[in-house]
């Protein structure tokens, strides 16, 4: 009995530092729009930048998850878990649609480092963007790497350590380095 009371109360004490991690959020990031059934465990970095959009629709967030709108992007994510540790990055738009399951360490980045140009470092030549669409009930397997310009369709599973540079048809599976179809369904 005594240890069914210290875990209720654990769950209180959690939940109550999750909503004051949500209201320092909306305080501090007008541009950031977090619903209060949200979740949002210790160690995350979030961050919005001025013009841009942070939508959070009963997304559960893993220990550590780093969520970052540059300016004048959108990303945003409804009905989610992410995994400890992941990477979600937008200087673009990445949209994630609800009952997605993206597990520890996925990396989700809409931009790219352009080089190539002599005599200029990377940082010097810019970035190129491109949207990213995450269907409904994916799922990204652990390390899995999704680039800018993909749409994933609903029902899709992408394999532990894919790189998907390529769309993802709906109700699919990939792997692999480049990831490639290996099942429908």
């Amino acid at each position: 009995m005594l240890t069914s009371l210290f875990n209720q109360f654990g769950k209180i004490a959690l939940r109550a530092a999750s909503v004051g991690r949500i209201a320092w959020l909306r305080l501090r990031f007008p541009g950031a729009k977090i619903s209060w059934d949200c979740t949002i465990q210790r160690g995350c970095k979030i961050q919005v930048q001025a013009g841009g959009r942070l939508i959070l629709d009963g997304v559960e967030l893993g220990q550590g998850v780093v969520l970052w709108a540059g300016k004048g992007a959108r990303l945003e994510i409804r009905g989610t878990y992410v995994g400890y540790y992941s990477v979600i990055k937008s200087k673009n738009r990445v949209v994630i649609q609800p009952d997605c399951m993206i597990a520890e360490m996925v990396v989700i980045r809409d931009h790219n480092h352009q080089f190539g140009a002599p005599g200029k470092s990377v940082r010097e030549q810019g970035f190129t963007t491109a949207p990213i669409s995450i269907g409904r009930n994916v799922w990204l397997a652990a390390k899995a790497t999704v680039l800018e310009g993909v749409s994933i369709g609903e029902n899709a599973v992408v394999g532990a350590h894919a790189l998907v540079n390529a769309d993802v048809a709906a109700n699919s599976v990939v792997v692999g380095i480049p990831a490639k179809k290996v099942k429908e369904f």
